[in-house]
């Protein structure tokens, strides 16, 4: 019985080393607790160590042996039938595909991750496996596909205040500034605004001041400079407050949108 704690208990190790990118110690502790797991056939385990040692692979740009651990990982949990468990190695493959400029097999992949999340009705993971499929349509300049996915995952997450709902809010509207839609991408900028400054009781924040700057460039697209100045200045103001006597690449973004 002991023996059978064993492998969750190296797991647990080698995440602590991961976490301090100890990738040495991390993929010692990985590797006997896969070894044990082997050994005890504990697929479950197994499939964990395979994803955590794909993660560390990938981190340290190997993307070919990160790969094939990760295709070990994703093996095991279909098999398990852990629909959860397959959206999210898929999209930790689909990011080593991107890793590689693998546009469309990092597409491939992070389509299938999102159909699973669809079909379990994982909301929260919706928008963001929408964002990378989103992300790379935008790369590959299919901004009409990349609008058509953020749509759907609009339509299917609650239009209530919430950090997902104004990240789509806000999505939309880079996508249709990307797409030349001055007035849809104030609208969107706008609304994603007005819910993010409710969410965080106008309280200052890294997505107002986010939001802040996105109203800044949708007036700048329609001409009006001084709204465009007003909004840019405001946010280099509270990214100042937020992140004070420190040389910070929100604020060097504030500072270009200045300049």
């Amino acid at each position: 019985k002991y023996k059978n704690a064993l492998p969750g208990l190296y797991i647990n190790i080698g995440l602590l080393y991961d976490e301090v990118s100890n990738y040495k110690q991390a993929l010692d502790f990985y590797s006997k607790a896969l070894q044990l797991a082997q050994e005890l056939k504990d697929e479950v385990a197994e499939a964990s160590c395979y994803t955590n040692i794909g993660g560390i692979y990938a981190a340290q740009g190997k993307q070919s042996l990160a790969i094939s651990y990760l295709e070990k990982a994703l093996k095991l949990k279909e098999k398990a039938g852990n629909k959860k468990g397959m959206a999210l190695t898929l999209n930790n493959l689909g990011a080593v595909y991107y890793q590689l400029e693998d546009l469309d097999k990092a597409l491939e992949q992070f389509q299938k991750a999102y159909d699973i999340y669809i079909e379990i009705n994982d909301r929260k993971s919706i928008f963001p496996a929408c964002n990378n499929i989103g992300t790379i349509n935008l790369e590959k300049g299919n901004y009409d596909k990349a609008l058509e996915i953020v749509k759907e995952a609009d339509e299917i997450v609650e239009k209530k205040d919430s950090k997902e709902y104004a990240d789509i809010l806000t999505y939309q509207g880079s996508l249709n500034s990307n797409l030349g839609n001055n007035k849809l991408t104030k609208d969107f900028f706008e609304q994603s605004f007005e819910m993010r400054k409710r969410l965080y009781s106008n309280q200052d924040h890294t997505d107002i001041a986010s939001s802040l700057s996105n109203l800044g460039v949708a007036y700048r697209n329609k001409k009006d400079f001084n709204k465009a100045l007003d909004f840019i200045e405001q946010s280099f103001e509270m990214r100042k407050r937020l992140y004070p006597n420190q040389d910070h690449p929100h604020i060097a973004s504030s500072l270009n949108y200045l300049g």
